[in-house]
């Protein structure tokens, strides 16, 4: 996890950060794999400025928030984190290291010299740095789904104990526990279907077709999220408006919002959990090493943004766990084993589009 700088650390040569930030080519490299890290609908917000001194800036895209189902930001800031941890795991690879030198606090407003771009914060690029171990596992990360492989009693105690040792993780490995919370997590998930806008900014936000997700290269793809037949039959443009809500309320497409299933079959649930005042952008530097780690075991992760971005969710999940008032859940994500040959189609923006 990356650290607030201090003079102890030795700065980066000058003609070292000069000949990084004037190479477009490895700057494209390096922004294309922080810009791998996790970010709600795929929204990819993160934006950056390098310079010549090693000093670098990542902005949120203002026009990429999600104003309904994310209204304060937080989500928004937490996807910048992961992409700021994602591009020091990316310079370990070099022998250098990104720290944080400023934060600034979640907001809508943009920056003076942007209508779109807000800074979120200032880091500086040091050297010495060694290759960091979950390097290994970025391009193998991505979001599942689907229903997990079946697991026993022994391997749900090893996911525990996992869990546990990545840190402020409470692990949730009781089946019948699982299934409660599955139960209840629908609940939550109708309640963001209540928000005013929420199912037309959920259906912005989607590719119908193969040739929609290669032009976009970003939001969530339909393949993921309905049964396979189904995509073709409601990708057709006179079902583009009005028949995809009627066919959702007939229940034709339950996979897009009942995950009932797909928890219930995790090998367990995990509780991120962080200092009450803790800046979202921080929890997003750690959840994205969590789930690294997942990975590096062998494991497939989904997150549970319902269960902590709505009210009735994260009060509940504060009087389940039993969350002490000085601290607060920052993620809450399923876990288990996927079959081998499990697909992953991920969608990325050019790394030419990161860089401002």
């Amino acid at each position: 996890l990356t650290t607030v700088f201090t003079m102890s650390q030795p700065p980066p040569h000058r003609g070292q950060a000069v000949k990084l930030a004037s190479d477009k080519h490895a700057l494209r490299k390096l922004v294309a794999e922080a810009n791998l890290a996790p970010s709600l609908y795929n929204t990819q917000p993160a934006r950056w400025r390098f310079s010549p001194d090693g000093t670098v800036q990542v902005y949120e895209d203002l026009s990429r928030r999600l104003q309904v189902a994310d209204p304060t930001g937080r989500l928004a800031h937490m996807a910048v984190g992961a992409a700021f941890e994602g591009l020091n795991i990316a310079l370990s690879k070099t022998g250098l290291s990104l720290q944080v030198l400023r934060l600034s606090p979640p907001g809508k407003e943009p920056d003076g010299d942007s209508l779109c771009l807000r800074l979120v914060a200032s880091g500086l690029i040091t050297q010495g740095a060694v290759r960091d171990a979950l390097a290994a596992y970025v391009y193998e990360r991505h979001t599942f789904r689907g229903e997990f492989e079946p697991v026993n009693p022994e391997a749900r105690d090893a996911l525990a104990g996992l869990m546990r040792h990545v840190g402020d993780v409470i692990a949730i490995v009781e089946s019948a526990e699982i299934h409660d919370i599955a139960r209840e997590y629908q609940q939550y998930r109708e309640e963001l279907k209540q928000r005013s806008g929420y199912q037309a900014e959920f259906y912005r936000w989607m590719s119908w077709t193969q040739r929609e997700a290669s032009r976009r290269h970003d939001g969530l793809n339909i393949r993921d999220m309905a049964p396979p037949r189904l995509p073709r039959f409601i990708s057709s443009p006179p079902l583009r408006s009005l028949a995809r809500t009627a066919l959702e309320s007939l229940g034709v497409v339950p996979q897009m919002y009942n995950e009932t299933r797909s928890i219930a079959s995790a090998g367990a649930i995990g509780v991120l959990t962080g200092p009450r005042n803790e800046d979202a952008f921080v929890s997003g530097q750690r959840f994205y090493r969590v789930w690294l780690e997942m990975c590096r075991a062998g494991y497939a992760l989904c997150p549970m943004v319902a269960a902590t971005d709505t009210a009735g969710g994260l009060l509940a999940r504060r009087n389940r766990f039993k969350i002490p008032d000085d601290r607060q859940i920052t993620s809450m994500f399923r876990v288990g084993k996927v079959g081998a040959g499990t697909a992953c189609h991920r969608q990325r923006l050019p790394a030419r589009e990161l860089l401002v």
